[in-house]
């Protein structure tokens, strides 16, 4: 052993391109030029074969350039805990191969941005329902509440689905496509965003049942293919912009319980489709109804009550033969009925209790044979309750309490076969109950206490 030669080191000489390493007891025979190349390790992966099976990035920052020429105003995107930036990112990652610079990838890109801004925008990870949202997967077809034409977004349906938080303005992007955007019955606070003006293509607006402040948008003026705008039960404040009634498509106009103030504007004259007028409980809307009111000719429901409206009403009502509903109670209407009245022979509810009317009853009422509700009570009316109010053989409940009518009940209110509510206390009514109110099997409850 010790006259043997010095071991070798175990590792072979440097590789050079000439030269192939010797052959050792723990090496592979030396490689010929027939022989296949060695496979690669694998632990270290071929870089050629994995730029071929994965999808090419596109840089952040060239996804960001974009969508600050084409949507989103600047310093946003640089903010990391934004909505805006979230959503940049989502769609970076999960659709890696969709590249801004190729034309036809620039509206998908901005499709999937500005969906992605609304759910990040709204808490989308507690919605009720987010299915398909920030998938790669095809957004008119996956995405809940997502409604597609011609691959453009038409639709977006997300009411009563606990969104919370705002609307972003990067909805404007579906200017050209949107034709319903639905956002009722929600947690949806601060101001309404003046970008949704820009959605021309928009027939429905719905925002009502949530938590915006500030006024309505200026913006909202472009709107001219409206046919249903819903915003009531939020917190809107400001006056009823004159600009409503430039909106000649509009079918329903639905602004109640807000807090919106001032001078009730004349903006019925050029809504001729309109049905469903809705300006109920507001902060301090005061005025009259004017002559115009009466051009509403489509007019189905009317809801004005609990306001300051003084003055008549017009005797232009008697023009609204469609009408159903006809609320105004809780105001400080004046003067008399107009006998007009008795010409909306489609009314089947007519409250105008709780204001301060006076006069009498109108004989015309008997030819509103539809009517299932008549509630005048809580005014100043006088003088005798007519006959003619016996031909309302649909009426369910009469009430009159708290005025000064006077004389002797009719004994046609005995052909009220539908009646079941009948109150008549509080006045000066005179002389016994007739016996023809026997005839009245319905009927479950009269009040006639505090008469003389």
């Amino acid at each position: 052993l010790a006259t043997s030669p010095p071991t070798t080191t175990p590792t072979s000489p440097p590789r050079t391109a000439s030269s192939s390493p010797p052959t050792t007891a723990f090496s592979s025979p030396p490689t010929t030029a027939s022989s296949s190349p060695p496979t690669p390790s694998p632990t270290t992966p071929n870089p050629t074969t994995a730029t071929q099976t994965l999808p090419p990035t596109v840089p952040l920052s060239s996804l960001q350039v974009f969508l600050e020429t084409e949507l989103t105003d600047g310093g946003q995107l640089d903010n990391t805990s934004s909505p805006q930036y979230e959503a940049m990112v989502s769609v970076n990652t999960v659709n890696p191969q969709l590249s801004p610079s190729d034309p036809q990838d620039q509206n998908e890109i901005l499709t999937r941005y500005a969906l992605s801004t609304l759910y990040f925008s709204t808490e989308g990870e507690t919605w009720v329902n987010n299915t398909g949202w920030l998938s790669a997967d095809n957004v008119c077809t996956s995405w809940v509440f997502v409604g597609c034409n011609n691959s453009l977004v038409a639709n977006l349906t997300l009411k009563d689905n606990a969104l919370d938080g705002s609307i972003p303005s990067e909805l404007r992007t579906f200017s050209a496509s949107l034709r319903a955007l639905s956002l009722d019955t929600n947690s949806l606070r601060d101001n309404i965003p003046s970008q949704l003006g820009e959605l021309t293509t928009l027939v429905t607006l719905s925002l009502s049942n949530n938590l915006f402040a500030g006024i309505i948008p200026t913006e909202f003026a472009q709107l001219t293919n409206l046919g249903n705008l819903e915003l009531q039960v939020n917190s809107l404040t400001g006056s009823i912009p004159l600009f409503i009634g430039d909106l000649s498509t509009l079918e329903v106009l639905n602004l109640g319980t807000n807090q919106l103030n001032g001078l009730l504007p004349d903006i019925f004259g050029n809504l001729p489709l309109l049905q469903d007028l809705d300006l109920r409980s507001q902060e301090g809307l005061f005025g009259t109804l004017p002559a115009s009111f009466g051009s509403l000719t489509n007019l189905v429901t009317t809801n004005l009550q609990e306001n300051a409206l003084t003055g008549s009403i017009p005797t232009t009502v008697g023009q609204l033969t469609s009408l159903v509903k006809f609320s105004a109670f809780l105001n400080n209407l004046q003067n008399q009925l107009p006998t007009e009245i008795g010409l909306m022979t489609s009314l089947e509810v007519l409250e105008l209790d709780a204001n301060f009317l006076i006069g009498s009853v109108p004989t015309e009422i008997g030819a509103m044979t539809n009517l299932q509700a008549l509630i005048l009570n809580g005014n100043d009316l006088s003088s005798t309750i007519p006959t003619e109010v016996g031909l309302l053989t649909n009426l369910a409940r009469l009430s009159l309490f708290e005025n000064r009518i006077t004389g002797i009940l009719p004994t046609e209110m005995g052909n009220l076969a539908s009646m079941i509510l009948m109150f008549l206390d509080t006045n000066n009514i005179t002389n016994t109950v007739p016996t023809e109110l026997g005839n009245l099997a319905q009927l479950s409850e009269l009040r006639l206490e505090f008469n003389e």
